[in-house]
């Protein structure tokens, strides 16, 4: 992925879809992204990327290279409902040219307009960051050194009021 997207984020995006999509062609979907997601976290720290902006497009890309092939869930299925009522069933590449202009059409999409709706850092990163800058702050303004935790048993009278009603 690295050797084909070298250090830009968009191409490292593309080549994920690319890589993703080519693989859930002869695998199921889930296959496909099991096997590149460590590949694609990898990539994605090499070049400073959030690992959600590589791991959405790569579902997505097994999902649309998936369509091509009779290897995805919904094809074998109608497959098998076509053979059930005595047609002649779907063969393995019957649905490349419509799956693989869909696969096309969905990684130029994500390239040129996906992209740019795609989260800027994945909600485990964004919490690692917000902790990070609490804990930053709290030394920053001595929070512990000034800050007082009071404990209000249930049956006291103050319990569940405001502190500017409690007297």
């Amino acid at each position: 992925l690295l050797s084909i997207s070298g250090r830009s984020r968009s191409r490292l995006v593309v080549a994920t879809m690319g890589a993703g999509a080519s693989l859930s062609l002869f695998m199921s979907n889930v296959a496909a992204t099991s096997i590149l997601m460590p590949a694609a976290v990898h990539a994605a720290k090499r070049v400073r990327l959030s690992s959600s902006r590589v791991l959405l497009p790569l579902a997505y890309a097994t999902q649309l290279g998936g369509m091509a092939t009779l290897l995805t869930t919904a094809n074998i299925v109608s497959s098998g409902v076509l053979r059930d009522h005595g047609l002649r069933g779907f063969a393995l590449y019957d649905f490349l040219v419509p799956g693989g202009l869909a696969a096309l059409a969905g990684i130029a999409w994500m390239a040129l307009v996906g992209v740019r709706l795609l989260p800027r850092e994945s909600p485990v990163e964004e919490v690692t960051r917000m902790a990070r800058l609490r804990k930053t702050l709290s030394d920053q303004y001595r929070l512990r050194e000034e800050l007082a935790v009071l404990r209000v048993g249930a049956r006291a009278a103050c319990a569940g009021k405001p502190l500017s009603q409690s007297g």
